[in-house]
């Protein structure tokens, strides 16, 4: 829920509904002690703004405006209103924030236009450490750079008996990813790769923490898909002119059709088969 509503929205209904309650508390104050009244019109905005759950609260603890028809029909009623308002911004999610520009997880790739250089260094690297590579293998970089890695999480648990499962399998194996790799032209991930476990370098359950983690940063709004899919477009056609030998039209055609969908992909079977690729997505703390 938190995430759905944003916390900028959670919190200043948390402070309105407190000074609408103080407020009902401070005007029964001076009722009884003869001192200039909090105006009526005020009382009722407090609740119309949000803080309706903190005015009935505060005419019933301090036994306030109980008797007047206007406060006993109206608080009520803009009470039920922000609760219909709060289920409706919950059951549409973050598009109701995108709309009010209040969503901070889409602010981080909000109107970033793609830096045609990081990226064209970013293909040049990526067709040298691995020759194998396709254009699908840079989609797959790209996109967990942009989107992060929950698209593979599904609860704490499977997460970490999936991680175990792959550890026992890839035994015997000779991978050739690097050990901490960053994800596409914004390196806002890291590709940690689990030989790392296997060497002793690096616990389990630390690795599991930091997979869990970046996961959580994850998020596939209806803007953000939009924003992925002008990117991708972009992005493909620079790695192309980079590296003319990732030109297939047909795989083009499929890798935007993914990009419209937000869906992510496994790698390339000649990038797989070459270099055998274990690893989490963990975020770039640098």
């Amino acid at each position: 829920m938190t995430q759905v509503l944003g916390m900028p929205i959670l919190l200043y209904l948390a402070v309105i509904n407190v000074v609408a309650f103080a407020a009902y508390g401070a005007d029964k104050y001076k009722a009884q002690h003869g001192q200039w009244r909090i105006p009526e019109k005020t009382l009722l905005g407090l609740a119309l703004i949000g803080g309706a759950a903190g005015a009935l609260a505060g005419m019933f603890t301090f036994r306030h405006k109980t008797k007047h028809l206007s406060f006993l029909i109206l608080v009520p009623l803009m009470l039920v209103g922000w609760i219909v308002l709060l289920g409706w911004m919950g059951f549409t999610g973050d598009n109701v924030l995108e709309t009010i520009g209040l969503n901070p997880m889409e602010q981080s790739v909000k109107d970033e236009s793609v830096d045609r250089e990081k990226v064209r260094k970013m293909a040049l690297w990526l067709h040298e450490k691995y020759p194998k590579a396709t254009l699908q293998d840079v989609y797959k970089t790209c996109y967990q750079d942009y989107f992060g890695a929950e698209h593979m999480v599904k609860d704490e648990e499977t997460a970490r008996a999936y991680l175990h499962q792959e550890l026992e399998q890839m035994k015997g194996e000779k991978m050739h990813i690097i050990s901490n790799e960053m994800t596409g032209w914004r390196h806002k991930y890291v590709r940690r790769s689990l030989k790392l476990v296997q060497q002793g370098k690096l616990d389990e359950e630390a690795l599991l923490t930091d997979f869990l983690q970046a996961a959580s940063h994850y998020n596939n709004t209806h803007a953000r898909i939009e924003q992925w899919m002008r990117e991708w477009t972009e992005v493909a056609a620079i790695c192309i002119e980079a590296v003319p030998e990732w030109a297939d039209s047909s795989l083009e055609d499929e890798l935007l059709e993914c990009a419209k969908q937000a869906a992510a992909v496994h790698h390339s079977r000649a990038y797989h088969d070459a270099y055998h690729p274990h690893y989490r997505i963990v975020k770039n703390e640098k």
